[in-house]
């Protein structure tokens, strides 16, 4: 979502708006000239709002170094801008340097409060900034640099909320890549390379809290990998899991079913106990016992079929499988295969495969692997999340 659109819509939609937290309510007017720009931010009771270019920018919808200064339009009622220590008057005008010592000195019987300006920049357009005193704020959104890994002409999706992010915030991408494409729908971002684009690219991007306040910027890195044969799945083709079901092909892990000269995945087939099992062995680098396997030492080991227990024997000897009784026909649920991946890779591995599955699964980070969710049953494209990020073919 667009930032300016974002701010928008929270002051525009009613003439008194109420903050999605229920202890802090602020209210917030609305400009009667529907080009002016009007955004928001909040501090603590007492505290002082510290300004920057870059923040201004950020809010403005520009790039880095777009905007040269600005020339402040209208005070704010109640509270002073101030600059080195000076109290700034109407009409004054701040280069870019000095808009990174700007402060924002709120009232002492302040609740909202804000002043106008003009940017210098190609988009001269009258903008406001309000600045809302609550006496329960909450720390600023924390964003975290990212990394992406794709093949060429293939998208991928990310969440990049952290574990720490537990309150409401909304992405924005603050800096374009330079051989793709970087979206978001607010809780998400995905990329798209452009047509034949190979190597490294990058972008950066910010959370937005209830309150109107960001996080510092983070930067998402991806690397997009050569598509030498150009390979692709007929029925994967605009999917968010597109790139690790590649992956997982070109890796000889789960390679789909070739019908004609056509290569389908079955994203939707649920992936049973047995098939993830081997798929997980696959992408671990643990080949099979190489001899023929009579006895696992399982319980149920009459009813098991041959071809699954020199890939349980090498489960049991690698403690993947440690239960008494294992029934590889089973679909495996996403709670069961989370904690396969636990007994076999390292934790920092397993969290970032189940941080692009939450994606997958319309979650974030701040929002915890519900039952309902934990119950489902893994789908192959689930699968193929899952396990593209322990493949040693997919840069990571």
């Amino acid at each position: 979502m667009n930032l300016k659109l974002f701010f928008s819509l929270i002051l525009s939609c009613s003439l008194l708006s109420v903050s999605l937290y229920e202890d802090a309510t602020i209210v917030q007017p609305v400009s009667a000239d529907p080009s002016e720009k009007i955004f928001q931010m909040s501090v603590a009771k007492g505290d002082v709002a510290e300004l920057s270019a870059r923040q201004l920018e950020i809010r403005l919808g520009l790039e880095d170094g777009d905007l040269a200064g600005i020339t402040i339009t209208s005070l704010p009622k109640s509270g002073s801008l101030i600059l080195d220590g000076a109290r700034l008057s109407e009409f004054s005008r701040l280069t870019r340097e000095e808009l990174d010592r700007l402060c924002f000195v709120p009232g002492e019987s302040a609740v909202r409060s804000g002043f106008s300006f003009l940017p210098d920049c190609a988009d001269r357009s009258a903008a406001t900034l309000y600045v809302c005193v609550t006496d329960d704020l909450s720390s600023p959104p924390q964003a975290e640099d990212i990394c992406l890994s794709t093949w060429s002409d293939v998208g991928i999706q990310a969440c990049p909320f952290p574990d720490s992010q537990m309150q409401p915030a909304f992405v924005h991408i603050t800096r374009s890549p330079q051989k793709g494409v970087a979206q978001t729908d607010g809780q998400s971002i995905s990329y798209l390379p452009f047509c034949k684009a190979v190597g490294e690219d990058c972008f950066s991007y910010v959370l937005v809290d209830a309150f109107g306040n960001l996080s510092d910027e983070a930067t998402g890195t991806v690397t997009i990998q050569e598509n030498k044969n150009h390979f692709s799945f007929s029925d994967m083709a605009g999917h968010a899991e597109e790139a690790a079901a590649i992956t997982l092909h070109q890796s000889g892990i789960l390679c789909g079913e070739k019908i004609g000269d056509a290569w389908y995945f079955h994203p939707d087939s649920v992936m049973t106990r047995g098939q993830f099992l081997i798929c997980l062995l696959a992408a671990k680098g643990v080949s099979p016992a190489d001899q023929a396997v009579i006895q696992t030492g399982l319980a149920n080991d009459r009813d098991l079929p041959l071809w699954i227990k020199p890939y349980l024997q090498t489960a049991i000897r690698q403690k993947i499988i440690t239960e008494t009784v294992f029934f590889p026909g089973d679909p495996v649920s996403v709670l069961e295969a989370e904690e396969l991946l636990r007994r076999s890779f390292d934790p920092s591995w397993k969290k970032a495969a189940f941080s692009s599955l939450l994606t997958a699964l319309g979650s974030s980070s701040f929002q915890a692997l519900s039952p309902d969710q934990a119950d489902t049953f893994l789908t192959r494209a689930d699968c193929a999340v899952l396990l593209s990020k322990m493949t040693n073919n997919f840069p990571s």
